[in-house]
């Protein structure tokens, strides 16, 4: 779970909600062991610093239960071929055949 001063800087630097931030958290610790779980951090268009970004993307990276992290933004469209690319592997993986549209 994230320090008591780790959270304290996420508020103080206006980083998302502590609820979101014990949701994420709570969610990661409670991954079935057999479950892939994928965090994605979306609207990183508004983030003006790429240094916050990196900041903010540095504390969740080593969150339990989650297998990969991705940062996108749906307006923008950065991230989402990544993304997309990693869900159609996982697909593929399973043995579904995906059909194009």
């Amino acid at each position: 779970m994230m320090g008591e001063t780790r959270k304290k800087d996420f508020v103080e630097e206006k980083w998302p909600d502590l609820r979101v931030l014990r949701l994420i958290e709570r969610m990661g610790a409670q991954a079935h062991p057999k479950q892939k779980r994928v965090l994605c951090m979306n609207k990183v268009d508004l983030i003006e610093k790429k240094k916050d970004l990196l900041k903010v993307a540095k504390e969740f990276k080593d969150l339990p239960g989650y297998e990969r992290y991705f940062m996108i933004s749906g307006l923008k469209g950065s991230g989402v071929k990544d993304l997309t690319q990693y869900l159609m592997e996982q697909l593929k993986d399973l043995g579904m055949k995906i059909q194009s549209l």
